[in-house]
């Protein structure tokens, strides 16, 4: 039984998200910021989301590597999808909780795959009796599908950090996630990605 083309093609794009891995897509940083300006800073983190549950998950989750690496980070709240934040604004948050420097994170879905089916081949075989009669054999296979196709999604975080005294933004940068694993797992990872990047760039 021969897969048409529209099914190979869509295990081929399934096969081919499953091998992606969570990256920077690309980054941004000022150029006259020094060298590790943000080193032992206190932050103020926040995130914006679909939901509030993916927004407290993304900034306790940048906060938690922040912290690893030193900062103060402190953890703001959750800002809801769509409202619009200006560097002015983060810049006074961050002053309102004597911070240095604002971390705003906005989550979207970055792509949805389709994971196809999969399928049992049944076969069925037969044989023959010797003597005066003949029993005529009959072979093949039935593919029968299981389970329906399940669609999976990947997640892209936006990061900006602003300074507080200055609102100026001195950093962004966006990281995309594999369509592996849960919401949970996938924020975290982009949190990894991100303050990895943030670090690179010589912030702390």
């Amino acid at each position: 039984m021969l897969a048409t083309r529209p099914a190979l093609s869509v295990l081929l794009l399934a096969v081919l998200a499953g091998c992606a891995q969570t990256r920077m897509d690309a980054q941004w940083s000022a150029k006259d910021v020094p060298p590790g300006a943000l080193k032992a800073a206190r932050v103020i983190v926040q995130c914006q989301a679909p939901s509030e549950t993916e927004a407290r998950i993304c900034a306790d989750s940048l906060a938690a590597d922040l912290r690893a690496r030193g900062l103060d980070p402190r953890v703001g709240d959750p800002i809801p999808a769509g409202v619009s934040f200006d560097a002015q604004q983060l810049a006074g948050a961050a002053r309102a909780a004597g911070a240095s420097a604002a971390v705003l994170s906005s989550l979207s879905v970055a792509a949805m795959t389709v994971q196809p089916a999969p399928t049992v081949s049944i076969g069925i075989g037969g044989g023959s009796w010797g003597g005066g009669g003949g029993f005529g054999g009959v072979s093949g296979s039935v593919a029968t599908p299981v389970l329906a196709g399940s669609v999976n999604q990947s997640l892209a975080a936006s990061t900006t950090v602003t300074l507080a005294n200055t609102a100026k933004p001195i950093w962004s940068g966006r990281a995309s996630s594999s369509a592996q694993g849960t919401a949970t797992q996938q924020i975290g990872e982009l949190s990894r990605a991100t303050v990895e990047a943030m670090q690179a760039a010589g912030l702390f």
